[in-house]
């Protein structure tokens, strides 16, 4: 993977871990050569104090050699007033102290030297004891050239080795210890290693800020570049950017955009073109179902008057289809009690007729009666004549009756038997009635219904009128809106041009 192609984060990740790591070694060399200074600088100072002391130390011997060769010179003191153990010298002291162990391990060098010196150092505090105990004897005749003759032999002979040994001590100690030119060259060599390392970091870090720019702002600068051509209409620029990070799937992504944007224009032109020719259409379509719904407006009104008339007749033959049931209820129970007449006057004339009978009975049994006793005034003779004339009348008068009985009871057969009919054709018109009464009930029901139905009708014939009216005017405003439209359409289209596809 090139660098180009690799991630912003990655390259930001990469760019400032190389500068870190370039102030880390800085930092390190940097560290290094102060801790190198500071150990050289501890051990220049310990060198020096060594040297001091060891100096002092060579010194101190000098002022006891210095007081012993007075003392031996002079001999006009009571005592010999210098240190004569060895191990309380000042040089015993640190002779057989932690300094010279301390010294031994930072100049192993000197071990040798420091072991050779013990022994001429003892031997010269033996001397200064041998000098002391000849002073301090009876003798003092030989006394003084004893002392003399110890301080010469003994005494200068191994104060001369202590002090060629110190001085050795010394050279080596000081050829060991570090010296301001070293500290000095050791800082510069810290400073110099720092300076190269800074140029080198720098150097490394400008061509980072060199390769980052280049692969940051250069592409950056070229989207800015498509974005104010992209903003000023142009959709045929094209984004040079040949890298996969984020930057260049930008680019890409702008590109995609651009491509988009340019269809979405194609689109807009194409659909703009179709909206401007159908609200054109739509605006005719409009004019025409207004005019259509005006004309329909109208014809609903006349259907709203025929149907208000219509339901007025409706109404007027539901009220008379009422008033005839009525008629109808009235007759039946008029015709119900008629036949129920007929039956009493059936029953009458049967009656009558039962009763005619007697009397037809009673002037048979009369006539009967008459002829008998006609019959008895023919035998009486002259005395019965009188008699057989009023038998002759009985007789006439019973056969009359017979006569008149027969005729009422032969009429009043023929009235039941035309009873009986009426009574029988009265029954048979009975349920005609009903049926008619039910019909004229259905009649009367249906033409509520009916006028009921013609209200609702009217109801939404009247709805229909004010629903025509509205779409007349909604259709004239679909034709004002369409007229807008299709001037927006042209609008649009011309706004459309602003940008080169």
């Amino acid at each position: 993977m090139t660098w180009n192609n690799l991630k912003i984060t990655y390259k930001l990740y990469f760019s400032f871990g190389v500068i870190m790591l370039l102030a880390a070694i800085v930092a390190f060399w940097s560290i290094i050569g102060i801790y190198f200074l500071i150990n050289d600088s501890e051990s220049m100072v310990k060198g020096n104090n060594f040297q001091s002391t060891l100096k002092q130390i060579y010194v101190d011997h000098l002022k006891w050699t210095v007081n012993l060769s007075e003392f031996v010179m002079k001999q006009n003191e009571n005592e010999l007033n210098i240190e004569k153990n060895s191990h309380n010298c000042a040089f015993g002291k640190w002779y057989y102290g932690d300094e010279r162990l301390a010294l031994e391990k930072e100049v192993p060098q000197l071990k040798e030297l420091l072991n050779k010196i013990e022994s001429p150092h003892e031997k010269l505090h033996q001397s200064a004891i041998k000098i002391s105990e000849i002073w301090n004897s009876n003798d003092s005749l030989n006394k003084i050239n004893a002392i003399q003759n110890i301080y010469s032999n003994e005494t200068m002979k191994y104060l001369k080795e202590v002090g060629i040994i110190l001085i050795e001590i010394i050279d080596v100690s000081g050829e060991h210890v570090l010296t301001d030119e070293h500290l000095v060259s050791q800082a510069k060599t810290t400073n110099y290693g720092v300076i190269l390392i800074v140029i080198i970091s720098t150097i490394i870090t400008i061509i980072f800020v060199l390769i980052m720019t280049k692969g940051l702002v250069n592409p950056l600068k070229k989207g800015v570049d498509f974005s104010k051509k992209l903003a000023d209409g142009d959709l045929t620029v094209k984004i040079d950017v040949h890298q996969k990070d984020e930057i260049g799937l930008l680019a890409h992504s702008m590109e995609e955009m651009s491509e988009k944007l340019k269809e979405v224009v194609i689109a807009i032109i194409a659909n703009s073109e179709n909206i401007a020719s159908a609200s054109n259409q739509l605006s005719q379509s409009s004019q025409e179902v207004s005019q259509g719904a005006s004309e329909q407006a109208a014809s609903v009104e006349q259907i709203s008057s025929s149907m208000e008339e219509m339901g007025a007749n409706i109404h007027q033959n539901s009220e008379n289809a009422k008033l005839t049931e009525k008629i109808a209820i009235k007759a039946y129970e008029e015709i119900i009690k008629s036949n129920n007449n007929v039956n009493l006057t059936v029953e009458a004339m049967k009656k009558i007729a039962d009763k005619i009978s007697i009397i037809t009975d009673i002037a048979f049994q009369t006539n009967i009666l008459a002829l008998n006793a006609a019959v008895e005034a023919a035998r009486a003779g002259e005395h019965g004549k009188g008699f057989a004339v009023v038998a002759s009348e009985v007789r006439k008068l019973a056969e009359r009756s017979q006569i008149a009985a027969n005729e009422i009871n032969t009429l009043s057969k023929t009235s039941v038997e035309i009873a009986v009919k009426s009574g029988e054709m009265l029954n048979a018109i009975v349920p005609d009635i009903q049926k008619t009464s039910k019909l004229v009930q259905e009649i009367s029901a249906a033409s509520s219904e009916q006028s009921t139905g013609t209200e609702q009708i009217n109801k939404a014939i009247n709805q229909l009128n004010h629903v025509t009216q509205q779409n007349a005017s909604s259709s004239e405003e679909m034709a004002t809106s369409s007229e807008e439209l299709s001037s927006q359409a042209e609008q649009l289209k011309d706004v459309i041009t602003f940008f080169k596809i």
